[in-house]
């Protein structure tokens, strides 16, 4: 099934979510991916859509601490990531640079929610689930 999500055109749009694209992919995936308890992620969406959650209300304190440390291709990881929230703050404070953002988290849902969130607005974002890090745990502890 496709489930696009529309794009705005304006720099400062491209990087702002689609609620109710989330809430319904954010089921979809949850359904079929997440294993956490107590369908986590499979309602985070929909609470999210509801404004029951807020991601990084702080992103006006944050942005001018971190946007001088980005550049392109400058490295960020983030350890843990309920939704596509942080990544999309993180690409809006980045402006027009492009870091290369790694998504790390212990559900496979997030990730794919991030990886379908991300093509969809033309950008790449890794993902990495704790069993790949098993696969090269020291090559990985090295850059981090």
């Amino acid at each position: 099934m496709n489930h696009p999500s529309p794009t705005a055109s304006d720099k400062q749009g491209t990087w702002e979510e689609d609620l109710s694209w989330l809430a319904t992919r954010g089921v979809e995936l949850g359904r079929a991916l997440c294993t956490c308890s107590a369908f986590y992620h499979e309602l985070r969406g929909p609470l999210r859509a509801s404004g029951v959650f807020r991601v990084l209300r702080g992103e006006a304190i944050l942005a001018p601490t971190i946007s001088p440390l980005i550049n392109n291709q400058t490295r960020i990881l983030i350890a843990g990531s309920a939704d596509t929230g942080v990544f999309s703050a993180v690409r809006r404070i980045s402006d027009q640079r492009t870091p290369d953002i790694t998504v790390l988290d212990r559900c496979r849902a997030p990730l794919a929610l991030i990886e379908e969130f991300a093509s969809m607005k033309g950008a790449v974002c890794g993902t990495l689930h704790p069993h790949a890090l098993r696969l090269f745990s020291r090559h990985f502890l090295r850059f981090v």
